[in-house]
């Protein structure tokens, strides 16, 4: 019998950043799940919490910071790390991802950031 794969819940507004996180992620052997929002992010997690949350901080429909709280609120939310994705690096942005309950954060490259 094979081990459950680990999964992954990618949270992101541009669908291109999706696509190439969950094919990366796919590729790695992990089971990737993608979310548009931060409503569909917290959606997926109240109906089956991944093992990881990548979460970007500026999307419609709750942004990061409140899907982070949200998901925390949740059974299981307490436990998952959740990892911010954002495209900004200043100590405003990372104490406000961390006072959300974030696990951790990265920053975006610049290819990468929301014009």
């Amino acid at each position: 019998m094979t081990a459950p794969r680990t999964r992954i819940l990618v949270a992101d507004d541009d669908s291109m950043l999706r696509e190439i996180a969950t094919a990366m992620l796919e590729n790695a052997g992990f089971e990737a799940e993608a979310a548009a929002s931060g409503d569909a992010a917290v959606a997926a997690c109240a109906a089956r919490m991944p093992d990881l949350v990548l979460l970007d901080v500026e999307m419609p429909g709750g942004n990061g910071y409140q899907a982070c709280s949200r998901i925390r609120a949740l059974p299981g939310g307490r436990e998952v790390p959740i990892v911010m994705v954002t495209g900004c690096d200043d100590a405003a942005s990372i104490n406000l991802a961390y006072d959300a309950g974030a696990t951790d954060f990265v920053v975006k490259p610049a290819g990468a950031m929301h014009m």
